[in-house]
C-alpha cells in the first residue's frame, strides 16, 4: 500500500465517458442511417445489446487503464465504481443531448415513426384495444425531443449504475478484494 499512487477517478471517468458517448453517438447515427432505430423487436434487442456493450466496454477499459497505468495495479471498489458512475453520467448527458438535437432538428419524424411502429407491434402481439389506446396516449404525451432527452438520461444512468456495481466488483484489485489471491 505504501507504493500505491493515489490519483483522482475524475479525469479517467470523464475522458472515458467522452469515448463512450462518442461511441453511442456513432452507433445512433449508423443505426438511424440503417433505418433500424427501435423500429422492431429485433431492432430493440440489438439496440439494447449494443448500448450494453458500449457501457461495459467503456467501463472495463477505463478501470483497467486507471488501475494498471495510474495506480500500480491496484484499485478499490469505490474508486472503480466512481469511474463507472462518471462514465454513465457523461454518456447519458451527451447521448441525451444528441437525441434531443436529432429528434428536434435532424429527423423530426423519428418520434412519429416510433409511435406508429409501437402501435403495429402492440397489435401484432394481440394487446387489447383499450390497452393499446392508453399506451398510445402515454407515448404521444412523452414523445417529444425533451422526453427523449429525459428518457435517455434516466435509462443510461440506471443501466450504468447497475452495470457499474458489477464491473467495479470484478475489476477491483486490492488487499481486501475477494478476487485477489492472498499469500
Amino acid at each position: 500500500m505504501e507504493n500505491e499512487k493515489i490519483t483522482s477517478a475524475a479525469p479517467t471517468g470523464l475522458l472515458y465517458g467522452l469515448y463512450g458517448a462518442l461511441a453511442m453517438v456513432v452507433y445512433s447515427i449508423v443505426s438511424a442511417l440503417a433505418g433500424s432505430m427501435m423500429m422492431s423487436i429485433m431492432g430493440s434487442i440489438i439496440a439494447f445489446v449494443a448500448v450494453f456493450c458500449i457501457i461495459i466496454g467503456t467501463m472495463v477499459f477505463a478501470i483497467r487503464h486507471h488501475r494498471d497505468t495510474l495506480q500500480a495495479g491496484r484499485i478499490t471498489w469505490l474508486k472503480a465504481f466512481t469511474i463507472c458512475v462518471l462514465i454513465s453520467f457523461v454518456i447519458s448527458l451527451i447521448s441525451g443531448i444528441f437525441m434531443y438535437i436529432y429528434t428536434a432538428y435532424i429527423d423530426t419524424s423519428y418520434l412519429i415513426g416510433i409511435i406508429e411502429k409501437s402501435q403495429e407491434l402492440f397489435e401484432k402481439l394481440g394487446m387489447p384495444e383499450d390497452a393499446i389506446e392508453k399506451a398510445m396516449v402515454d407515448m404521444k404525451k412523452n414523445a417529444t425531443p425533451f422526453g427523449m432527452f429525459r428518457q435517455n438520461i434516466n435509462s443510461n444512468l440506471i443501466m450504468g449504475a447497475i452495470v457499474g456495481v458489477i464491473v467495479a466488483s470484478v475489476m477491483q484489485k486490492n488487499e481486501d478484494s475477494p478476487f485477489v489471491k492472498q499469500h
